[in-house]
């Protein structure tokens, strides 16, 4: 899909991991061709937005507690001569990349609850995923500020 927007509502179950830069997939299609992931490392919480390779990052000491919700929203447009990608976290961006060498995802699965890559069996995410939605458009800010806004967990 080259244009494309992906949102969902998730509750980690873990604040703290026991396994020290554990990453937790709520999904993932590919080798990082189009997933989220969570992780904790130290004092530092990470939440990732990947889309045909390009990491968009969100960093912080405190970015939820266990049976948080959290409303992620991935955007892309890999239609033209560079890739333009979009990171929301609650409604509010958080990262953006556009790069010229955009790389078209080949995977077509789509795994819900873990990383695609069954080797990694301890990267199943631990908490729930709701409203998993995947539309062929791209959303604007605007657009991504009324689907937190409107949409209920």
């Amino acid at each position: 899909m080259e244009t494309g927007t992906v949102s969902m509502w998730v509750s980690p179950a873990w604040g703290e991991l026991t396994i020290t830069s554990a990453f937790k997939y709520p999904i993932s299609m590919g080798n990082s061709q189009l997933a989220f992931t969570m992780h904790k490392s130290g004092s530092l919480q990470r939440i990732c937005f990947f889309y045909a390779g390009i990491a968009l990052v969100k960093d912080g000491a405190a970015l939820w507690d266990a049976g948080d919700w959290l409303h992620l929203v991935g955007t892309w447009d890999n239609s033209g001569a560079a890739l333009d990608a979009h990171f929301y976290i609650n409604g509010t961006l958080e990262d953006s990349d556009t790069t010229s060498t955009p790389t078209t995802p080949t995977a077509t699965d789509i795994y819900v609850g873990s990383q695609s890559n069954t080797a990694f069996n301890e990267q199943f995410f631990e908490g729930i995923v709701r409203n998993f939605k995947i539309w062929d458009t791209q959303f604007d800010a605007d657009q991504v500020s009324t689907l937190n806004s409107q949409e209920s967990i």
